[in-house]
């Protein structure tokens, strides 16, 4: 019988182990412990009695050094997890860490700060290990035979299919638990609701099989011939007819019907408002409203107070946190979960980026980062897209510094292209980034004597003082455009890539002045669109957000674009804007959801269950496909001159 226990303390163990490891997480990360931990419990079992069944066939020291490998590697999964989120607010995927593992060793200090603010975490997650090892040395783990392996492999499965069944069970909110079990879902979702190891699961599933399941796909109608006057409509000419007819792949048949049938939005009276202008668009790192300010960033104050006035701007946070904020600024779309979506969009086609926009017209276009050159793969996207592309590394010789300043790429670029009459250049900064000390931040410490003798805290300050670099940056541009001549042609598009996660929660409410919300109120961002030769400020109350960037300065250009075929809108258009968070939540000038908690909050007055739900489906629907324009490379397949 002693045999028997000891043999079966190995089981035991790894399994309590796993369930201590995600009650740790749950408690961590969302604070909370709730009835859906049975979903980790009864899949991690499942996982957990598969891993136990090759234990056990081995039998011996090989058994028990392979279960020792992989509680160690389920520790290092959750303490990835866990600190990855701590530092960027967002979970990271399979694809990331393998991808990235040596540009992110670039970071060496932020690494470091992160490892030593979690000591106590990584502590609490290696006692388990510990542990473990006294049971291994004082177990026996003898080798199975067919009959228990059988038996095993049978108590796994049980334990999957009963967790598959309890994803029948009711939840609050417009998605069931098997919607996000089943669908390609952000990973914040599927973490609170599943836990860690399930979703390291469901991403090897979704990285060697396509999974489309779920019940949106019904939504898809069938075509809807109606024509419209192409004059009134940002619509091209797009025979759908044809394309549905001739389509053999039905995941582009049924894109096609989709697009088909979105109603494409109005040309306004903002329409060419700066037609024949050219464009310089900045994604820069970590910026925000409480960033502008008339005395500290004097400079950004005037391009928001002078230009387009954004009241209800939002920036929410994705994956991949730069370069998808990057993406969504350029592309218009969704980022999909689990891949680095710019990345994967190298060599598609792209027909509504302005800069394929500017080169439709024969004119130069340029990109420029101030950080190293092949960043998130910039060495190879930024060039496919700008064709003139520069950063630290290959050719924009800036001092290695961290971070680099952008007053310096500023003033080692504009030569290069303000010289031509016509141009498009595109910068994606970096002196805002975290983090924000003396010693760890080299802006920060630059501009120190600028917010020395404010009344707040030191991380607030180095934020601030970061951010004044981007100011000087500004200021010399603008210096520059007049000593080319340019004030008066061009126009100037800024958004931040992210909020600045870098802050903990009392910064932002400390900068902002205000109570910040848990929810859309922590991504309320600015947005400045801005040309020197506007006459008078415009104010903008609609509630938009970085997806509404493209075909609002498409709209603004007068250039040819589909609207129907981005995720976002015009602002100015005859259309209401739906801003969409990674995890599904949304918000438009009705109402506000919470996916985490399946809860909405009426901004004007309460909207039927009807219109919510077909407003769930709009945000569920432009999540999906966006991720499919990018799997599919859709845009190809429309042909478009």
């Amino acid at each position: 019988m002693k045999k028997v226990i000891k043999n079966f303390a190995v089981d035991i163990g790894l399994l309590i182990c796993l369930l201590y490891l995600e009650i740790l997480f749950q408690i961590h990360i969302f604070h909370e412990l709730s009835f859906d931990l049975i979903y980790p419990f009864l899949f991690g079992c499942s996982w957990i009695l598969f891993l136990l069944l090759i234990i056990h066939l081995l039998g011996g020291k090989c058994g028990k050094i392979l279960s020792a490998f992989f509680l160690l590697l389920m520790i290092l999964i959750f303490l990835i997890q866990m600190i990855y989120y701590d530092k960027f607010k967002v979970f990271t995927s399979i694809f990331s860490v393998f991808h990235g593992t040596g540009q992110v060793l670039g970071f060496g200090s932020e690494i470091t700060d992160s490892i030593l603010k979690n000591l106590s975490l990584i502590v609490l997650c290696l006692l388990p290990l510990f542990v473990y090892s006294i049971v291994l040395v004082k177990c026996e783990l003898k080798r199975i035979h067919f009959k228990e392996g059988c038996i095993r492999a049978l108590s796994a499965l049980g334990f999957y299919l009963a967790g598959f069944l309890c994803l029948l069970i009711p939840h609050a909110g417009m998605e069931t638990t098997l919607d996000i079990y089943l669908d390609n879902r952000p990973s914040v979702m599927v973490m609170k609701r599943f836990g860690v190891m399930t979703s390291f699961r469901l991403q090897i599933r979704d990285m060697i099989i396509r999974f489309d399941g779920g019940i949106d796909k019904k939504t898809v109608k069938a075509y809807n011939s109606h024509t419209y006057d192409e004059d009134e409509l940002n619509q091209m000419a797009i025979d759908f007819s044809s394309l549905i007819a001739n389509e053999a792949d039905p995941a582009i048949k049924d894109m096609h019907q989709y697009f088909a049938n979105q109603p494409a939005t109005e040309k306004n009276e903002y329409t060419g408002m700066f037609k024949d202008y050219n464009l310089i668009m900045i994604t820069a790192e970590a910026f925000s409203d409480y960033a502008i300010d008339e005395k500290l960033t004097p400079t950004l104050y005037k391009m928001k107070t002078e230009g387009f006035d954004f009241k209800n701007f939002y920036n929410p946070l994705f994956e991949v946190s730069t370069s998808d904020g990057e993406y969504v600024n350029v592309m218009g779309l969704y980022p999909k979960p689990g891949v680095w979506s710019f990345s994967r969009s190298y060599g598609h086609e792209l027909p509504f980026v302005l800069a394929r926009q500017y080169q439709k017209m024969g004119i130069e276009t340029f990109a420029y980062h101030n950080h190293y050159y092949d960043y998130y793969d910039r060495d190879q996207t930024h060039t496919y897209i700008w064709k003139n592309y520069k950063g630290l590394g290959n050719g924009l010789d800036v001092k290695d510094t961290w971070p680099e300043s952008d007053l310096e790429m500023i003033q080692k670029t504009s030569d290069e292209y303000m010289q031509l009459d016509r141009f498009h250049t595109y910068f994606m900064s970096v002196s805002g980034h975290m983090n924000y000390t003396w010693i760890g931040n080299t802006m920060s410490s630059k501009n120190y004597d600028a917010v020395a003798d404010l009344n707040m805290s030191e991380l607030s300050k180095g934020y601030l003082a970061a951010q004044i670099e981007l100011d000087k940056a500004m200021e010399q541009l603008l210096k520059d455009l007049e000593r080319y001549d340019h004030l008066d042609d061009t126009l100037i598009v800024i958004a931040a890539d992210h909020y600045p996660y870098g802050l903990e929660k009392e910064n932002i409410e400390e900068l902002s002045g205000r109570k910040i919300e848990d929810d859309f109120d922590l991504y309320k961002s600015a947005l400045i669109i801005y040309a020197p030769s506007m006459e008078k400020t415009i104010g903008v109350d609609t509630i938009c957000s970085s997806v509404d960037i493209l075909p609002t300065v498409s709209n603004l250009l007068g250039l040819e674009y589909d609207s129907r075929l981005l995720m976002g809108t015009d602002v100015f258009s005859n259309q209401m804007p739906l801003v969409v968070l990674a995890d599904g939540s949304f918000m438009n000038g009705e109402v506000k959801y919470d996916a985490q908690k399946g809860s909405a909050v009426f901004l004007d007055k309460r909207i039927s269950e009807a219109r919510l739900k077909s407003l769930y489906e709009k945000a569920a629907k432009k999540l999906e496909m966006s991720a499919l324009i990018l799997d599919k490379d859709y845009y190809r397949s429309l042909h478009l001159k």
